[in-house]
């Protein structure tokens, strides 16, 4: 065991508690600084064929497998 000086008492702990107080203390660091708001960018003027609607495009052809996520629980 190491000879531990009383001059300096922050070196009685072992080196695990010395690092989970040092992260605890950085964890309520980062957490008390406030959050700075960061406004939204400026929506981009889209012309109105982007919004169009897709044709219908029916099933072509039918598969005896499972679909969705009864077709995962069966992998």
């Amino acid at each position: 065991m190491p000879v531990v000086s009383p001059d300096r008492p922050f070196l009685r702990g072992s080196w695990r508690t010395r690092l989970a107080v040092g992260l605890a203390a950085a964890c309520l660091v980062v957490t008390a600084l406030p959050q700075v708001a960061m406004a939204s960018p400026p929506t981009p003027n889209f012309p109105a064929a982007i919004d169009d609607y897709a044709t219908y495009d029916g099933q072509d052809q039918c598969l005896p497998i499972q679909k969705g996520t009864v077709g995962l629980g069966t992998c």
